[in-house]
């Protein structure tokens, strides 16, 4: 992700500023932030449920940004998403949750890998 800017109207406030990061293959990456941070509309901008207003996702070697149609739902199976709201367990936090198994999706399927490194994003 680089230079990454979105907003949800034209003249709204500008939600995502600026943001850039890399996860190399194997990396396993967090997003931890308090509430209204970005963090949803960050990730709904990687897999375009939100069109960014400018900046570049390369995911897989493909340009996220310019995906059409039919591109998009299959990067869509090849990225997974855990939304703290949907209760991973009640009451607690992902960081509170050392018993949840997170599995990398490899063509529609879970491969039971180990996430290996964890980057987490300020």
């Amino acid at each position: 992700v680089s230079d990454l800017h979105a907003r949800y109207s034209a003249k709204g406030p500008e939600i995502l500023k600026g943001i850039s990061f890399e996860v190399e293959d194997n990396d396993f990456f967090a997003i931890i932030g308090p509430s209204g941070a970005g963090k949803s509309t960050l990730i709904r901008c990687i897999n375009r449920l939100v069109e960014p207003t400018s900046g570049t996702i390369i995911f897989d070697g493909r340009d996220v940004t310019k995906l059409n149609r039919r591109g998009l739902r299959g990067l869509r199976r090849d990225i997974g998403m855990i939304f703290q709201e949907f209760n991973l367990i009640n009451r607690m936090s992902v960081m509170c949750c050392p018993g949840v198994l997170v599995t990398h999706r490899i063509g529609g399927h879970c491969s039971g890998r180990s996430p290996g490194k964890i980057s987490i994003m300020p």
